[in-house]
């Protein structure tokens, strides 16, 4: 279950000091699933076919543009700001051992050692989570969406990759 490292503002500024400092070592999550490691860490091949050939570009896009709006929907205001080549509102998240910082490109912080297979298929899963989180907020927001994503979201109902409810289904192992 995603939800927020920290809730008070005191872990969040200490956080905030030591990320903006360059002193808490992260990855950018898409960097870590690049399909180039998909001969070492099958997991990551079948995700890239799930998000690439089934869901297609446009729902991919969509999942992205609805993030922010998301985890303001379940999280309320973000934890701070970060500027950078812009300005990011980041919320501190965690998932299960993970901490992660989101929202535009979902770094997750490097902590303790451990097999490189299981990390790859712990943050596939988070990932997954995180999309249903935001699917989740476009399926209840649904009748406010523009015309374009409303298709979207008949497009994969009809694919049979969203259910009635809004709940992605037909990623084999990836099911959380």
């Amino acid at each position: 279950m995603i939800e927020k490292a920290f809730n008070n503002k005191k872990d969040i500024a200490k956080f905030k000091k030591e990320y903006s400092s360059g002193n808490i070592e992260t990855e950018v999550i898409s960097n870590l699933l690049q399909p180039y490691h998909e001969d070492k860490y099958p997991a990551i091949k079948e995700y890239s076919n799930f998000l690439i050939d089934k869901l297609n570009f446009p729902a991919v896009m969509m999942l992205s543009q609805y993030g922010q709006f998301a985890l303001f929907e379940k999280f309320g205001k973000h934890d701070f700001t970060f500027v950078g080549n812009r300005t990011y509102k980041n919320y501190i998240l965690k998932y299960e051992d993970l901490i992660i910082v989101g929202h535009a490109k979902r770094e997750v912080v490097i902590g303790k050692e451990r097999s490189k297979s299981e990390f790859i298929e712990q943050l596939i899963k988070f990932e997954i989570e995180y999309a249903q989180l935001v699917m989740d907020v476009i399926w209840e927001n649904r009748d406010k969406l523009e015309d374009f994503d409303k298709k979207c979201l008949e497009k994969l109902e009809q694919k049979k990759l969203l259910s009635k409810d809004g709940k992605f289904i037909n990623y084999g192992k990836m099911k959380s």
